[in-house]
């Protein structure tokens, strides 16, 4: 990653924690006070997604995908990993998944709200890999071949 890209993601990441700090303060100041706890639940258990990233993964993979997962976010798409390793990242940077495909499932679901998991799965031959995509409930909503 290059300067200006870290300071963006730190610029993006400081944005949302000043959003997220603000409806906490909204939730309390209307003394709604299960709303601020569940709303502060939520954001721990993201956290502690995000902190399987880094802990899992080498620094720049674990970099790429928590890029990956910031930009879900802006598509209203809360993006779960599932089975990650640091191989094929090259390969997923140049076809600029998983994001093609989070775009895609963003415009064939407008009006859904959508949580998603996503392996990156190979072959037993070690040549092809796919991205699949599953509700929580594990339902396959689409499978990508790179």
């Amino acid at each position: 990653m290059t300067e200006q890209e870290v300071l963006a993601l730190v610029r993006r990441i400081k944005h949302d924690f000043a959003n997220n700090l603000q409806v906490i303060s909204g939730y309390m100041q209307m003394q709604n006070y299960a709303k601020a706890q569940n709303y502060l639940n939520n954001m721990a258990q993201e956290m502690m997604e995000e902190t399987y990233l880094f802990n899992a993964l080498q620094a720049g993979p674990a970099l790429y995908f928590f890029r990956q997962m910031i930009s879900a976010r802006e598509l209203g798409i809360k993006l779960n990993y599932k089975n990650l390793t640091d191989e094929n990242v090259e390969l997923l940077k140049q076809h600029h998944e998983p994001w093609k495909s989070l775009c895609t499932l963003r415009e064939e679901h407008k009006q859904e709200a959508l949580a998603l998991d996503l392996s990156i799965r190979v072959d037993e031959n070690g040549k092809k890999i796919y991205l699949v995509f599953t509700s929580p409930a594990g339902q396959e909503l689409k499978r990508v071949r790179l």
